[in-house]
């Protein structure tokens, strides 16, 4: 324990800014050459430090007393340089993600618009070819997600019915939407009741 530390570290918190910049002075290289041990970046551990000292001075009035200076900032160094790093490393995955993101154009906007609104006429026609029964009974089965026992329930229709009506309905759909085209029934009930 060095009494030398523990008065400037106590003259700091008091408001001396002589003895800010004396802590400053006895242990910027110390700390640079421990930041060193995490980062082959100079000038992010050069940052780190710079914030490290920016953060004392200005948490000032909340710090406390500590009976280990130099273990002290090297704690709060350690923890901000690593708190960069983590920041860099998330720039980095952000920057990577955005760069990998197709760049759409307003043609391209508009093509996509386009196909979406034929598909959804599509389905909607497809739909329009099931009867309000063959509907109902789709809708709460995919849309609302019920079983078979709960739309019975609702319906009012026996158990055996509500599955020939589902079976009706899956077989007209599959003919207007082939297996090859890669379009789930339970999607299509999904985009008709939304």
């Amino acid at each position: 324990m060095d009494q030398h530390d523990l008065s400037l570290w106590e003259a700091f918190l008091s408001g001396d800014d002589d003895a800010y910049a004396a802590i400053y002075t006895r242990y910027v290289q110390m700390l640079f050459a421990y930041a060193m041990q995490f980062t082959a970046d100079r000038e992010l551990a050069k940052d780190a430090i710079q914030e490290m000292f920016v953060t004392l001075l200005r948490k000032r009035q909340q710090l406390k007393s500590t009976d280990n200076l130099k273990l002290y900032l090297f704690v709060v160094m350690k923890n901000t340089l690593l708190n960069h790093i983590k920041k860099e490393l998330t720039y980095r995955d952000y920057i990577i993600k955005v760069e990998s993101q197709p760049i759409e154009t307003p043609l391209m906007k508009l093509e996509m618009q386009e196909a979406q609104n034929r598909l959804s006429a599509d389905i909607r026609q497809a739909f329009d070819r099931l009867s309000p029964r063959e509907r109902e009974v789709m809708y709460l089965r995919y849309v609302d997600e019920l079983d078979i026992d709960a739309i019975c329930t609702l319906t009012g229709i026996r158990y055996q019915s509500v599955q020939n009506t589902m079976q009706r309905a899956l077989k007209k759909l599959k003919e207007l939407f082939p297996p090859g085209m890669g379009i789930d029934i339970g999607i299509l009930c999904l985009y008709v009741g939304g």
